[in-house]
Formats: structure tokens, sequence, C-alpha cells
């Protein structure tokens, strides 16, 4: 539906590609990243859609 998330900072990914997830599922453990060490562990996500970069605030606990 030309939705997109990207993730960094992560390790022990727990879906595979083509896996359906929906809010709330566990996809991934929180890791840390060799640029930003002294930032401890810590997620970086990004949401797209329609090709636009969005604020995912505005869609926590709604439906895309």
């Amino acid at each position: 539906d030309n939705t997109f998330s990207v993730y960094q900072s992560i390790k022990d990914i727990t879906v595979k590609t083509g896996d359906k997830v929906k809010q709330g599922d566990k996809i991934a453990i929180v890791g840390t990243s060799n640029m930003a060490k002294d930032l401890g562990k810590h997620l970086y996500f990004e949401l797209i859609i329609d090709e636009n970069c969005v604020n995912p605030e505005e869609y926590y606990d709604n439906a895309l």
C-alpha cells in the first residue's frame, strides 16, 4: 500500500521479508549504532508513505 518503515540500530530481527505484522508486534530488539555509540541503545525509525517521509507520531494508534 506504498507504506514503508526504516529501522536502524537494531539487532535480533524476529520477522522476515513478506511477514505480515500489525501495530504492536515485536519485530526486533533495539541495539546500538557504531556511528553513535554515546547514545547507547536506541532506535532510528523512519516512516515513508507514497514516497514521502512523514512524521511517525501522526500515525501512532491510527490505521494507515
